[in-house]
Parts: structure tokens; C-alpha cells; sequence
């Protein structure tokens, strides 16, 4: 986690290898710290319901 809202940017997240938000993006970038956690929160929902289905 990086976070460059100082300098006019946003809170940037990069997920270990192998996790992704989305597609093959393992990188974002939020305006505030509760949307950056949502999106890790809804990663780890996702990776904890696939894991189970396996």
C-alpha cells in the first residue's frame, strides 16, 4: 500500500502475485482508505468462496 494523495493521487494497492481484483489486475488505486479495504475485503470473500468450491 502506497499512499500518494499527498502529491494529487491515491491510495495505490498491489496485491501479492497470484491475487487480483480483477481480471489480471493485481493493482488500484483508491481516493479513501474505506474504499481501498472494501476492495481487499471483497478479494478475500471471493478467494475465501472459491477456495471452499475447490
Amino acid at each position: 500500500m502506497d499512499d500518494e494523495r499527498d502529491i494529487g493521487n491515491g491510495i495505490i494497492v498491489t496485491l501479492r502475485p497470484g491475487h487480483f481484483f480483477y481480471d489480471d489486475c493485481g493493482v488500484m488505486g483508491f481516493d479513501t482508505p474505506a474504499e481501498a479495504l472494501d476492495a481487499l475485503l471483497e478479494v478475500y470473500r471471493r478467494e475465501q468462496t472459491a477456495a471452499v468450491r475447490t
